[in-house]
C-alpha cells in the first residue's frame, strides 16, 4: 500500500478516513482534532475542514448518501470500500491540511478508504508563493520592480513654459489675423 500524500496547494479533494475503535474516544472528544492529526502523522488538521461521523447513525442515508447530500460527491465515484464503511469515519477536506505539502501515515489507527472529488469546492483566494523572496519578505537588488522615475522640478518647468509660449503665439496670430 502507498503512502497517502496531499499536494501543496490542493483543493476540491476530500479524504475518508476509517478509524480504529482505539482512537474513537480521543478523536471524538478533541474539538482541535489533535489526536486523528497524530493519528494521521501531520502536524495539525484545521477543524473547519474536518468531520467525524458514526457510520452507524446515518440509518436509511448510509455513508454514501451522506457523502452525496453534504460534500456533492457524485454516485460514479462511491467505492465499494465507503459503501461498506461501518464505525467512525473522518472526512477531511484538502483544507484541513492548511495547504501544506502533507505525507500521511496510515500506522495510527486511521486508515485511508477514499479519496474524492468535491465538485462544489472553491479554489482557495490565493496560491502561496513558494519563492526566496516570498520567504524572507524582501526583493533582491535585481529583483526590483521597474517604475517610472519622478519628473525633476526643471523638466516639469519647463514643460509649462512650453505651453505658456504656445499660447502667447496663438493669441498673437489670432490678433494679427482679426487686425487685417
Amino acid at each position: 500500500m502507498t503512502t497517502p500524500f496531499v499536494p501543496a496547494g490542493e483543493f476540491g479533494r476530500v479524504r475518508v478516513f476509517a478509524l480504529a475503535p482505539s482512537i474513537v474516544p480521543n478523536a471524538t472528544n478533541d474539538d482541535s482534532f489533535t489526536a486523528l492529526a497524530t493519528a494521521l502523522g501531520t502536524p495539525s488538521l484545521d477543524p473547519a475542514d474536518v468531520q467525524l461521523v458514526d457510520v452507524g447513525t446515518l440509518g436509511d442515508l448510509g455513508f454514501a448518501g451522506f457523502l452525496q447530500a453534504a460534500y456533492g460527491i457524485s454516485t460514479d465515484q462511491i467505492v465499494p470500500a465507503v459503501l461498506n464503511a461501518e464505525g467512525h469515519v473522518a472526512v477531511l477536506r484538502s483544507g484541513a491540511f492548511g495547504g501544506r505539502e502533507t505525507m500521511l501515515s496510515q500506522a495510527g489507527g486511521a486508515e485511508l478508504i477514499a479519496t474524492l472529488d468535491e465538485p462544489q469546492a472553491a479554489p482557495p483566494l490565493a496560491t502561496p508563493l513558494s519563492s526566496d523572496s516570498a520567504e524572507s519578505g524582501s526583493l533582491a537588488a535585481g529583483d526590483a520592480p521597474h517604475t517610472r522615475k519622478r519628473m525633476s522640478d526643471a523638466r516639469i518647468g519647463g514643460m509649462v513654459a512650453t505651453v505658456v509660449l504656445l499660447f502667447l503665439a496663438i493669441f498673437v496670430v489670432v490678433f494679427v489675423l482679426i487686425g487685417s
